[in-house]
């Protein structure tokens, strides 16, 4: 497992932002980002945006955005969806309670120490050192802790929620590194074998979430 959680969005550039946009298949309420992309995206360079922490920064309120969109010509909606998107390259820590299937005693055991969310456990077994401290104070084992480290590794990812992570848990993909050994279209397929229904992503959104996890597994 890498020590970071998410990616870094200084290294995340606004071209690769713009190629990711370009080439995915995106949900309806989104699929206005790719009018005009080009143009807006050529707007964002000259206006000195070079990566996603950048453009977070200059879209970061509601106030912020009108007076881009009015310094710009790129409409408030546009921006305010782009923002979404951009967001959501960042996915909110799960709280562990939310996973279904795991032990509750142990997840309880978990918040009295103050480990309450995938970030903070995530955090947590990245440092051997403060890992091997926690488990002697605690009193629990490596073994204890597995799955939700799985479940918390997973998580980190576009488009895998409490759900997903514990499907793909299922299934015996325990880390993003596992993860990346599969295609988008095996993944899918995987998906609908565990769950009895159609999916509702395509193997092209799974090749996303594939990048992203190749880019948070370069981070070293």
């Amino acid at each position: 497992m890498v020590a970071q959680y998410h990616l870094d969005p200084k290294k995340y550039s606004l071209e690769k932002f713009r190629i990711s946009l370009e080439s995915r298949e995106m949900i309806p309420s989104r699929h206005m980002l790719k009018n005009n992309l080009k143009q807006y995206f050529d707007i964002l360079r000259s206006s000195g945006i070079k990566n996603i922490s950048e453009l977070l920064a200059v879209l970061g309120s509601k106030p912020k955005i009108a007076a881009f969109a009015e310094k710009t010509g790129i409409t408030v909606e546009y921006l305010t969806i782009l923002r979404r998107e951009a967001n959501s390259y960042f996915p909110t820590h799960v709280k562990l309670s939310r996973f279904i299937g795991v032990d509750k005693a142990l997840v309880l055991k978990l918040e009295e120490q103050g480990i309450t969310s995938t970030k903070k456990l995530f955090d947590l077994a990245a440092n051997r050192e403060q890992l091997s401290a926690f488990l002697k104070v605690s009193g629990l084992l490596p073994e204890d802790l597995s799955e939700l480290i799985s479940l918390s590794d997973l998580s980190r990812l576009y488009g895998v929620g409490p759900a997903f992570a514990g499907m793909l848990y299922e299934a015996g993909i325990d880390s993003v590194m596992t993860l990346m050994k599969f295609t988008g279209e095996e993944i899918r397929t995987m998906y609908e074998e565990k769950t009895k229904r159609t999916a509702d992503f395509t193997s092209r959104d799974i090749n996303f979430t594939l990048e992203i996890a190749k880019e948070l597994e370069a981070v070293k």
